[in-house]
């Protein structure tokens, strides 16, 4: 599913997923007010799962790239085309873009643009932007290898793209890598946590920081909750824990962190513990 935070309306974006068969739908969703209310756009992006989204700012529309029909398990096809979302229509920008699997984009603000990066289906690592008319590829001198499923948020901390983790063919990575609008660089905190793919991020604005939550590796899902302040990782031990961690997305929605389930389940973030909303 498609979960992104509109800041110019303080209301978050759900689109598609999965239902209770594990068959992806087209549903558009809306948050707001602490209410969700089913939107009935004219036309909706064909159902998809393992999209990548991002708000942007400059343009102030939610972003879709790429994703996968037929749901988990099941014989699909890879798809490469862009819609947008604009509070009230959903428009296919783009026929045709990036060929990557599973990639994730966030916006960098510095840049005003859509930052993209994963994989293509052989293990080629690229970055592309978005600049509200099509994706350009871009080649920073230095890069993450490809994988797949990394988290990437702004750290508003460092006014960076923070990227962490990953899968590939070898298994998950937990390198950290910061983007500062021309190119990748490979950080080394002291602790760090374990390799792991899809795991829920997103910045804790008042405390200059970003969370990261859960996650799964080849073996195992993960529950724990680790902070990164700009130069390392810490590990955080709330007295409470969301478990809907896996196939989840936090977002940044000002003030706190919102972790958003699958079924629409809302937890919150505040700086020391997680509630259920």
């Amino acid at each position: 599913m498609s979960v992104v935070y509109i800041s110019s309306r303080h209301e978050i974006l759900l689109f598609g997923g999965e239902d209770a068969t594990n068959t992806p739908v087209t549903d558009t969703w809306v948050l707001g007010a602490g209410c969700w209310a089913q939107q009935s756009p004219a036309s909706t992006p064909p159902a998809r799962d393992s999209m990548t989204s991002a708000y942007d700012a400059a343009h102030d529309v939610v972003v879709v790239y790429g994703g996968r029909t037929g749901g988990p398990g099941q014989p699909g096809t890879f798809m490469y085309d862009t819609w947008t979302w604009d509070g009230r229509l959903w428009v296919q920008a783009a026929t045709t873009g990036p060929v990557m699997i599973a990639p994730t984009a966030a916006y960098d603000p510095a840049a005003k643009q859509v930052i993209m990066f994963g994989s293509t289906a052989g293990g080629e690592a690229q970055t592309w932007a978005w600049n509200g008319l099509g994706w350009q590829q871009l080649r920073p001198a230095a890069s993450p290898s490809g994988r797949f499923a990394v988290s990437m948020t702004f750290d508003v901390a460092t006014q960076q793209l923070l990227l962490f983790g990953g899968d590939q063919t070898l298994g998950p990575v937990g390198e950290t890598w910061t983007w500062n609008g021309s190119t990748w660089q490979q950080r080394t905190p002291t602790s760090s946590p374990s390799p792991r793919f899809n795991a829920p991020m997103a910045s804790y604005e008042p405390g200059k920081s970003v969370v990261l939550i859960g996650g799964v590796d080849r073996s195992q899902a993960y529950t724990d909750t680790w902070r990164w302040d700009g130069v390392t990782w810490t590990q955080l031990h709330p007295s409470h824990t969301p478990s809907l961690s896996v196939g989840a997305t936090a977002v940044d929605a000002g003030s706190q962190v919102q972790l958003v389930g699958s079924v629409g389940e809302v937890w919150v973030w505040d700086g020391s513990d997680w509630t259920k909303q």
